[in-house]
């Protein structure tokens, strides 16, 4: 058996979680209003934008009138950015009864004609309101809240193991601030401390701090990923692979495919493309072996496992240590008794194949 070359250390099981998250964020990450199409004549409605100042790392206000200037309709008479600090600043929290910074304020003779999604902003009889920004300062305490610590504890000496490093960039994508990533080997002081403290039983994991809850238009689909059993860090219910047991020192997931083809057929489907299928998934493919069906240890394949079409592949029971892609993997092939997986997806590809006894498919 040869060894392949690592597809990625940055492969995950999380990748469909982030996908959604991305979805999601795409309809609720900044705050937008609601128009009507562009149509020649249409009415216009001159707004008054005033925004009160944040922080260095706050929310980036700027975002938010960016979008209103090109709504449809939406014609911006005077825009100006004023200091937490002034005296007018102090008159819209008072009149507003905000708690956080930057906010923006928008006045308008219209407000009745715009539309605004209110989970997003607060309408009242004279002005449109956005005041959810994460990060943000506190009003009352001048701290500043939605910052989140991301620690990633790691097994120096594990060559194998995955790497949760890409989550902060995947983070970031969805609006989140992260004010300090840090790397801690878990064989110190502080990687021994957080391991005990967090119940941890697999490495790497990576621990997200509890200023996550700020971010309002994540919470819904976090909930579903993240466990809440410490009292400062979140950790992801779903591990990454291969990483190693904390218990036994076992290195899970690092699975093996086995290539069963017929070479003499020109025309077939290269089974070999199925490998960056798997790993797309997250799958981490550790070695590679290629049997022809006219061989003693194909033709034993091929009654161990009853398979009809070739080629296909036959993955290592240590497929089934990922949950997360298991049901969907029953879709497109069986997980065996000896726990092995042979895919028998094959004729439905669209490629070309061959079933045992000489007969060609599409």
């Amino acid at each position: 058996m040869t060894k392949s070359k690592k597809f990625s250390k940055e492969e995950k099981a999380m990748v469909i979680i982030v996908v959604i998250l991305a979805a999601y964020l795409i309809f609720m990450l900044y705050p937008r209003f609601i128009s009507s199409p562009s149509v020649p004549g249409v009415e216009t409605y001159d707004v008054e934008i005033i925004k009160i100042s944040g922080c260095e790392d706050c929310f980036n206000i700027e975002d938010s009138s960016t979008l209103i200037k090109g709504v449809q309709g939406v014609v911006v008479e005077n825009e100006r950015i004023i200091s937490r600090d002034s005296d007018e600043a102090r008159e819209l929290i008072s009149k507003f009864g905000f708690t956080r910074f930057p906010v923006m304020v928008v006045y308008s003779d219209d407000l009745d004609k715009i539309a605004v999604d209110e989970t997003v902003f607060t309408k009242s009889d004279d002005a449109i309101v956005f005041d959810r920004p994460v990060p943000y300062v506190e009003v009352d305490s001048d701290e500043v809240k939605g910052l989140i610590d991301m620690k990633e504890i790691i097994d120096g000496t594990c060559s194998e193991c995955g790497s949760l490093s890409k989550m902060r960039e995947q983070f970031e994508s969805l609006g989140v601030m992260v004010g300090n990533y840090e790397i801690i080997d878990s064989k110190s002081e502080a990687g021994k401390g957080l391991i005990s403290g967090n119940e941890l039983k697999m490495i790497p994991s990576l621990l997200l701090s509890k200023d996550i809850d700020e971010y309002w238009w994540l919470t819904e689909v976090l909930t579903s990923v993240i466990d809440d059993s410490s009292d400062e860090y979140y950790t992801f219910k779903n591990p990454i692979y291969p990483h190693k047991e904390i218990l036994t020192g076992k290195i899970i997931g690092k699975v093996d495919i086995t290539y069963l083809q017929n070479s003499s057929c020109e025309d077939c489907f290269n089974i070999t493309e199925l490998k960056s299928g798997f790993q797309r998934i997250g799958v981490f493919i550790d070695g590679e072996n290629y049997v022809e069906v006219s061989s003693s240890a194909g033709k034993s394949l091929i009654s161990k496992y009853n398979i009809t079409i070739i080629p296909t592949v036959v993955l290592s029971k240590e497929l089934g240590d990922y949950d997360l892609i298991e049901k969907s993997l029953d879709q497109v092939g069986t997980f065996e008794s000896d726990g092995k997986f042979v895919f028998r997806g094959i004729d439905g590809l669209g490629v070309k194949y061959q079933t045992i006894g000489g007969n060609n498919g599409n």
